[in-house]
């Protein structure tokens, strides 16, 4: 869940949760997860 604020330069969002399902969580998906949100929002 999160949201996208700000326009042109100050464009930004914030993630305010990230739900794994109990089997995912030992491939540490939700890190995977936030690394390419990171990697795609610096684009």
């Amino acid at each position: 869940m999160g949201k996208v604020e700000g326009q042109g330069e100050s464009w930004h969002g914030h993630v305010t949760a990230v739900s794994v399902a109990s089997e995912f969580r030992r491939q540490k998906l939700a890190k995977k997860l936030m690394n390419l949100l990171e990697e795609i929002s610096d684009k």
